[in-house]
C-alpha cells in the first residue's frame, strides 16, 4: 500500500531549510532548496569528476553518460546530449 504523500505547506518554518525536508517532503522552497545543493555539491562534483579524462567505454558513446560523466565532446555524445536536452525542455 502507498504512503499518502507528504504535504509540505504542514511544517512548521523551523523544519524548513534542511536538506531532508527537500529529500523526505519534496518541499522546493528556495531555503530547502538551498541547502539540498549544499548538501548534494560534494557527492555531485566527485560523481563527475572520477571520470573525466578517462576513455570512454565504447557502449557509453552517444549517451547522456558519455558526456557528462566521462566529459566526451564527440559529436554522438553531443547529439545524444541535445536531444536529451529538447525533450527536458518541452516538459
Amino acid at each position: 500500500m502507498r504512503r499518502a504523500r507528504r504535504d509540505p505547506s504542514t511544517l512548521s518554518e523551523d523544519a524548513h531549510g534542511k536538506a531532508s525536508t527537500y529529500r523526505n517532503w519534496k518541499c522546493r522552497c528556495e531555503p530547502c532548496t538551498k541547502a539540498h545543493a549544499e548538501y548534494s555539491a560534494p557527492y555531485t562534483r566527485a560523481y563527475h569528476s572520477r571520470k573525466k579524462g578517462q576513455e570512454v567505454p565504447e557502449d557509453k558513446h552517444g549517451t547522456m553518460t558519455g558526456y557528462n560523466v566521462y566529459a566526451c565532446r564527440c559529436q554522438p555524445c553531443k547529439d545524444a546530449n541535445a536531444a536529451h536536452s529538447r525533450k527536458y525542455r518541452r516538459t
